[in-house]
C-alpha cells in the first residue's frame, strides 16, 4: 500500500504539474523540468522516456528495447542537477523550431522538453543534422545520464 501510494505521489507530479545545485537557486530548481523521449523506428531503437525535476528526481518509463520495461526511479546528484539546468538554460530556446525532422519516417527522434516553471514548457522534436547543436548536446548529456543512473523499479 506504502508502494503504491509513493507511486501514485511521484507519478501524479510528474503529469499533472507539466514541470517539476549548488551555483542556481534551490527556489528557482523546485519548479524546473526537464525531459528527454526517444521514438521508435523500424529497428531496435531504444524507446523511453526519462524527466528530472529541479530536486534531482527522475522518472524513467522504459519501453522497447530497453534492458527492462516499466517504470522506474533514480535520484540525480545535485551537482549534475545544477549542471544539466545550466547546460539548458544557455540554449537560445526562443530561437528554436518546433521540429527539426527530415523526410524519413523510419528514424527515431527525440523529443525535449524544459521548464523553468509551469508556464513556460518548451517542447523540441528532432532527428536530422540540422539541430541546433547545443540542443543536440544537451539531448546527449540526457541520454547519457539516463545509460548510466541506477534505475530502481517502482513498486506495484
Amino acid at each position: 500500500m506504502k508502494n503504491k501510494m509513493i507511486l501514485t505521489l511521484l507519478f501524479a507530479a510528474f503529469f499533472i504539474s507539466c514541470h517539476s545545485g549548488r551555483n542556481i537557486s534551490k527556489n528557482i530548481l523546485s519548479e524546473a523540468f526537464i525531459s528527454i523521449e526517444k521514438t521508435p523506428c523500424y529497428g531496435t531503437c531504444p524507446v523511453y522516456s526519462m524527466s528530472i525535476d529541479g530536486d534531482g528526481v527522475a522518472l524513467l518509463r522504459a519501453g522497447a528495447f530497453m534492458d527492462e520495461v516499466g517504470f522506474f526511479y533514480s535520484m540525480v546528484q545535485a551537482d549534475s542537477v545544477s549542471s544539466l539546468f545550466r547546460h539548458a538554460k544557455v540554449c537560445d530556446w526562443d530561437s528554436y523550431d518546433s521540429t527539426y525532422m527530415n523526410q524519413y519516417l523510419d528514424l527515431p527522434s527525440t523529443i525535449i522538453r524544459f521548464s523553468m516553471n509551469a508556464k513556460d514548457t518548451i517542447t523540441v522534436q528532432y532527428n536530422t543534422v540540422n539541430t541546433p547543436e547545443q540542443l543536440k548536446l544537451l539531448g546527449n548529456k540526457l541520454a547519457f545520464l539516463q545509460e548510466k543512473m541506477d534505475w530502481k523499479p517502482v513498486s506495484k
